[in-house]
């Protein structure tokens, strides 16, 4: 468990006042713990990385299996749908399951524990972070049919560029038809 802050500037966000003051005032259910702060007289997002893992490490800290990944899929979507109909920019939603998409610690893993970091990032189209997500979980050692599974999970959605809820449908067919076969 990671348990230090993350610290990101509001100046290399760029975002618009509107997006700075929910981040400010609201407790976003799909972020990480933040507060806003002024240190050394520049705006600073510090998100609170305790009772928390990266993505990249859940596998590290508990069994998974191939159901388990796609529930983290599916988690990294709700997310990535929450900002949006939050009228966040999506765009600043992170995509690296090193550094930026983190799994609360639980008993049991399920999609709502999924949260992400909000600030700059190298990827701006949806479809990319979604597939870059999968490819990572594909990467996951040791789980008999996760590459094959998320590979085709990412393959379908980089051949139709779908929305959010296209995508969240297409991991659950991917993950009905694969269940079958492991």
């Amino acid at each position: 468990m990671e348990n230090h802050t993350i610290s990101i500037s509001i100046a290399e966000l760029g975002s618009a006042p509107y997006e700075v003051r929910m981040l400010a005032t609201e407790r976003l259910p799909f972020l990480l713990p933040v507060t806003p702060v002024i240190m050394d007289g520049s705006a600073r997002l510090l998100y609170a990385c305790e009772g928390a893992a990266p993505l990249a490490q859940i596998g590290d800290q508990r069994g998974l299996d191939l159901n388990d990944l796609f529930i983290l899929l599916r988690g990294y979507l709700l997310c990535l749908a929450d900002a949006r109909d939050r009228l966040l920019n999506t765009a600043h939603i992170g995509s690296d399951p090193q550094r930026s998409v983190f799994v609360l610690s639980g008993e049991k893993l399920c999609a709502p524990d999924v949260r992400v970091l909000y600030g700059p990032d190298e990827l701006s189209d949806e479809n990319d972070k979604i597939c870059r997500v999968a490819d990572a979980l594909a990467a996951h050692r040791g789980i008999m049919g996760a590459e094959p599974a998320l590979g085709a999970f990412s393959r379908r959605a980089r051949e139709r560029t779908p929305t959010l809820s296209a995508c969240l449908k297409l991991a659950e067919s991917v993950q009905r038809e694969w269940n079958y076969v492991i």
